[in-house]
């Protein structure tokens, strides 16, 4: 997204225009998804924290420059949807996004997302080598925007255990076994076939509940998996992977 910079005409009021439209937008997601902007804001926080009433941070205290009054605007926005300014929040991160040719520079690019998210945060960075190496060739220095980095985990509970998570290797060993996949892909279809699940499925989409239909298929599925044998087996696999591996680190430890 992009909002105009305050000096240009009418721009507080086209930046509230499309706040609402996005927070409109966002009012329609299924809540399964989560939700990313991009933003180019031409907003500046000061040094004032925004959190939620349960301490979870919007904006840290990092900010450098006076508030502007697009700042204030999306400080409105977040406030009303629960959001955060990933690089508002981590300090290695809250640097300046823009510079010009006259030597001035700000923090005016954002990544938001839901304060959640923010727990599985595993680097925020604004790269200015790379914003540099972006620019014209003739350029001797930073003109421009950098762009700003978030990398992160997103959980993937594992069917029927909330507390284990999907990891690579768990999703290669059960996929490993060419057969063992197609016994469990023949047992979602047979259930998704089945007359209660096709009448579900068909007074969801008659109601327009896409969420009902995701819920309907995710549980179809974490019942098949919770039950096929391949799972079990992969988890006593893994389990006795660790035992093993335990027990040769107190061997090693005590020769």
């Amino acid at each position: 997204m992009y909002m105009a910079p305050v000096s240009a005409p009418n721009a507080l009021e086209l930046n509230r225009q499309l706040w609402s439209w996005h927070e409109q937008l966002l009012a329609t997601l299924p809540a399964r998804c989560l939700p990313i902007t991009l933003l180019d804001a031409n907003a500046r926080f000061g040094s004032q924290v925004l959190a939620l009433p349960d301490g979870a941070v919007q904006v840290g205290n990092w900010g450098t420059h006076v508030e502007n009054a697009a700042g204030r605007v999306m400080c409105e926005f977040l406030e009303k949807t629960n959001f955060a300014a990933v690089n508002a929040v981590f300090a290695n991160a809250a640097s300046c996004t823009w510079h010009n040719t006259r030597g001035h520079a700000a923090r005016i690019d954002y990544i938001l997302t839901s304060t959640t998210a923010l727990e599985y945060t595993t680097l925020a960075t604004v790269d200015h080598r790379l914003g540099f190496l972006l620019q014209l060739p003739d350029t001797t220095m930073l003109a421009d925007h950098s762009p700003v980095f978030w990398h992160f985990r997103h959980p993937c509970p594992m069917p029927g255990r909330r507390q284990e998570t999907w990891t690579r290797r768990k999703v290669q060993n059960l996929c490993f076994d060419g057969e063992g996949a197609q016994r469990l892909i023949s047992a979602v279809d047979k259930w998704a076939a089945s007359d209660q699940v096709q009448n579900a499925a068909n007074a969801a989409e008659e109601e327009q509940r896409v969420d009902s239909l995701w819920e309907l298929l995710n549980e179809g599925v974490r019942s098949q998996l919770n039950n096929s044998k391949q799972l079990s087996d992969l988890n006593n696999f893994l389990t006795e992977r660790k035992v093993l591996k335990q027990q040769n680190c107190y061997r090693g430890a005590g020769s």
